[in-house]
């Protein structure tokens, strides 16, 4: 049975809830922000490519058989656009051709537009929390407002980022994100207890692209 993706209806009901569920126990506002990638990875596309190019010629200049000027053209023009397709379609060739600290400035970079795109500086309180998990990079982001010093948490605050980035990878599991959205619940409650009068000011349903 294939594992539900976090477009599908059965996720972005069990995200909001999560939420939710995390929002009974503090005064933090969580907004959940999902990309099936973040930035552009034309250059990993082409990188990918090239090397398919290059190994055609170079396997056309090595082996026993004698090939007709044209081949050395059409057939390396040919690995090549075979290669950029496959590239542009497969989450593993774009990893393989960027690197690591590449995929974690663009997983950055895309969490901090999507806080600012969703609202989450915006609220009177800066009590506003956005967590961005980006699929293609296997990588998730927490980005709390000014007003949640997440750095009094310590080493607990850090084992609950890599509990939602390991629920990426090697493949998306959906309960364990699950599981390990909702165990910041009580972590942002030691920095912003929940009050009687708190309001829901940002939507519970993730935004998913």
């Amino acid at each position: 049975m294939a594992r539900p993706r976090f477009t599908a209806k059965q996720a972005r009901e069990s995200l909001a809830q999560a939420v939710k569920d995390v929002e009974s126990r503090t005064g933090a506002e969580v907004v959940v922000a999902v990309r099936l990638h973040s930035g552009d990875y034309a250059a990993a596309d082409l990188r990918c490519a090239s090397v398919a190019a290059l190994a055609t010629l170079v396997a056309l200049c090595f082996l026993p058989h004698a090939f007709t000027d044209v081949a050395f053209v059409a057939d390396t023009t040919l690995f090549f656009l075979a290669a950029l397709v496959l590239s542009r379609r497969s989450s593993l060739l774009r990893r393989l051709f960027t690197s690591a600290r590449s995929r974690e400035e663009r997983v950055r970079s895309g969490a901090l537009v999507a806080f600012m795109v969703q609202g989450v500086g915006r609220l009177p309180g800066r009590n506003g929390v956005l967590v961005y998990a980006s699929q293609l990079e296997r990588a998730v982001a927490v980005v709390p407002d000014i007003g949640l010093d997440v750095g009094r948490l310590g080493s607990a605050w850090s084992a609950a980022v890599a509990r939602l980035e390991t629920a990426l990878d090697p493949r998306l599991d959906l309960e364990a994100f699950d599981v390990a959205l909702r165990a910041l619940g009580p972590l942002l409650g030691r920095l912003r207890p929940r009050s009687d009068d708190d309001a829901n000011e940002l939507p519970d349903e993730a935004s998913v692209e």
